[in-house]
């Protein structure tokens, strides 16, 4: 295996990556980015840089103003300056929604039964129109969590031109 897997950036614990992709509705031709991410547990250094460098790199790639979908495990809360970095740019799709968002406040839950208020997976989008977006609470028949993250799910429309 090649060091370049084995380097990770900043005060990070572990390597990340963002993947993303420039996808084509068939019926519309419409172009969309969808990008998916997992920052650092541990690097605080780690997650403000790697939303800087998202930023970046999207604006570099998406001259076209397409619409965007940027998702994934931020590992921060909404008030630290790695999701204040994104929102400068991208919009909190929980925030659009039409629709109220169900299910709890929070994404993370660490497998107890506590209150799950800490938010730290997101859906950040451009020129899109978030028609629902949900924190999924589904648990096993003995009300252990299926992970220690909630699934999150919106239902979107891409704005007319």
């Amino acid at each position: 295996a090649s060091d370049v897997y084995k380097r990770q950036g900043w005060d990070a614990a572990f390597p990340r990556i963002c993947t993303y992709g420039l996808f084509e509705i068939k019926e519309s031709k419409e172009q969309i980015w969808i990008l998916n991410t997992h920052f650092d547990h541990v690097g605080k250094t780690a997650r403000i840089n790697s939303s800087r460098l998202i930023l970046q790199n999207l604006k570099e790639l998406n001259v076209n103003e397409d619409p965007v979908i940027l998702m994934g495990d931020f590992n921060a809360d909404t008030e630290e300056e790695t999701i204040q970095i994104i929102t400068s740019y991208l919009d909190d799709a929980m925030h659009l929604s039409k629709n109220p968002h169900s299910g709890p406040h929070g994404t993370f839950n660490g497998f107890t039964q506590d209150p799950i208020n800490w938010r730290i997976d997101y859906f950040f989008v451009s020129h899109i129109n978030v028609l629902h977006y949900e924190h999924i609470d589904k648990r096993l028949d003995n009300n252990k969590h299926i992970s220690d993250h909630l699934p999150v799910s919106i239902t979107v429309r891409l704005l007319p031109d």
